[in-house]
């Protein structure tokens, strides 16, 4: 719902977030919602089992730390931020990495 940082919010917090980010979510779609992506890429082993509490079948993170062994919470993702079809090609080869190790910044 608001995007925090996930893993400095109390658990009472973390679990609210969580939750009425779904149930926002599966409102305005008009179905059920399965995964859950970490917001900003921040989460540690809490909000993992928080999500998978939650109910959730997957979760997924843009550069996955490994903090469990929960391997389908932490499911790497790419992040698709900008309407050019180049970039968006780019990401699926896996060259953002590339451009990343050269220190450009991949929107």
């Amino acid at each position: 719902v608001h995007h925090p940082l996930l893993s400095r919010l109390k658990p009472a917090d973390q679990t609210e977030e969580i939750a009425r980010s779904r149930s926002t979510l599966e409102a305005t779609i008009g179905r059920s919602v399965r995964y859950f992506a970490y917001p900003s890429n921040d989460y540690d082993a809490r909000t993992v089992a928080l999500v998978e509490t939650a109910g959730f079948e997957a979760a997924f993170a843009l550069f996955p730390r490994r903090v469990t062994d929960r391997g389908d919470f932490e499911q790497e993702r790419v992040g698709i931020y900008s309407g050019s079809r180049w970039k968006f090609r780019g990401k699926l080869w896996r060259l953002d990495r590339l451009a990343r190790w050269a220190g450009l910044s991949v929107g």
